[in-house]
């Protein structure tokens, strides 16, 4: 689908080209070729933000990578902790088991944020039995950090499908403006075969990407 739309921006582009280098008097036919390059124009602005989605999500599952890990080793140090609490206090002995570190990333979430709660419940005790004094308000800001990276990656991807979508009905729009200037050159070009070869070139989707070159109209 993308390397649809790509072929037909290109297209698209060439078209523009043709047209300002072929100028026409004809309101119909500057008023399609600013509808055009509008569309133009809009499809490069869902590009760049489709990028920016791609981007986006890129860049936060990295940083969601980093945090994990690091939640890992600080779980882990309670987990230790909740080992040796749980032998005076066989209660909480299922409390502070360490989430794998292969678990999806909600599933994640949901028990690293249920042993840091229960670890705030008993925080007193963990203290008393060597728990890091700055541990559990650590653990707070790396899940708090964690979970608007996650936040960050649905709206990157929520960026990323609408403009796919949209790119879709700029293309089909495209299309439609280049079949009536399909109609409108060859009306035009009837009686000249070089400029009629030239458009009909310049409109072809699969045409390689290049600078349409000036001749003088007819």
């Amino acid at each position: 689908m993308r390397d649809t739309i790509q072929k037909r921006l290109a297209m698209a582009g060439r078209v523009v080209e043709f047209s300002h280098a072929h100028p026409s008097s004809d309101p119909s036919y500057n008023a399609v070729l600013q509808r055009l390059e509008a569309a133009i124009e809009k499809a490069d602005q869902l590009a760049r933000q489709q990028m920016g989605g791609e981007t986006t999500v890129h860049a936060s599952t990295k940083r969601r990578r980093e945090l994990r890990r690091a939640l890992q080793d600080q779980l882990r140090h309670l987990a230790r902790v909740g080992d040796v609490v749980a032998k005076s206090h066989p209660e909480l002995v299922q409390h502070f088991r360490l989430p794998l570190s292969t678990a999806s990333g909600q599933a994640y979430r949901t028990a690293a944020r249920a042993m840091v709660e229960e670890a705030q419940a008993n925080r007193e005790l963990l203290l008393e039995f060597g728990m890091a004094s700055t541990l559990l308000d650590d653990l707070g800001k790396a899940l708090k950090e964690y979970d608007e990276s996650v936040e960050q990656a649905q709206a990157g991807r929520r960026a990323h499908i609408g403009a796919v979508a949209e790119q879709a009905v700029v293309s089909a729009e495209i299309m439609d403006d280049v079949q009536l200037f399909d109609g409108l050159n060859r009306y035009r070009f009837r009686t000249n075969a070089d400029l009629r070869a030239e458009w009909e070139s310049a409109r072809n989707i699969v045409a390689s990407a290049r600078k349409v070159e000036q001749k003088p109209a007819a």
